[in-house]
């Protein structure tokens, strides 16, 4: 399957690639054995293991798993939500992200799309498969840009080398923290050179 955000020349990787086209994204479901996932951060386990489910069918958080070669065990997944950051956050920002503060000055908040979790399977790591999720989810925040006022993608990398791959992908760090952002005027503006190819 391939994404109109095209992330596969990010990094180079020590193994071999999979072939993109062997990937399959579904919607979290019941069906779906979250037990058997493990990424080796003891966080992401939990969560996807205990808590996704319930997030997913309570509209909370959204989830999306992968799946190689139609297997029912999922190889990777994300998982996002709809949520606000304080406008001073993005003080910095100009062009569009400023001028939507702007508009929102009264409520001195931005809703953003949070990239809350993203995991692959600690076997498969370094296979491209993060990247092919990424990817997913960039067209999934451009659906939501497409249709609202969102401000921006944003989450919070786990380690230093996650920082680096989402740095690699346009991420920016902001605020405080160690948090990091993807604009949606870049959103827009990767989907507009794309349709231009």
């Amino acid at each position: 399957m391939a994404n109109t955000f095209d992330t596969s020349g990010t990094r180079s990787r020590s193994r071999g690639k999979i072939d993109p086209h062997r990937i399959e994204f579904r919607r979290l479901s019941s069906d779906c054995p979250r037990g058997v996932f493990s990424c080796g951060y003891i966080h992401i386990d939990h969560f996807f293991q205990n808590n996704s489910l319930d997030n997913h069918n309570d509209l909370f958080a959204r989830t999306v798993t992968a799946h190689l070669d139609g297997g029912e065990a999922p190889v990777g997944f994300y998982t996002m939500t709809i949520g606000s950051e304080p406008d001073d956050q993005f003080a910095e920002e100009q062009t569009l992200l400023d001028r939507i503060r702007a508009q929102f000055s009264r409520t001195k908040q931005l809703t953003t799309v949070q990239l809350i979790w993203v995991g692959v399977r600690s076997s498969l790591h370094r296979r491209g498969i993060g990247t092919l999720l990424m990817g997913h989810a960039l067209d999934d925040f451009y659906e939501i840009v497409d249709r609202t006022g969102v401000a921006a993608l944003t989450l919070e990398p786990i380690s230093t080398n996650a920082a680096q791959f989402y740095n690699s992908m346009g991420f920016k760090s902001y605020g405080s923290g160690k948090r990091m952002l993807l604009s949606a005027e870049a959103v827009l503006a990767v989907r507009k050179q794309a349709s231009n190819i």
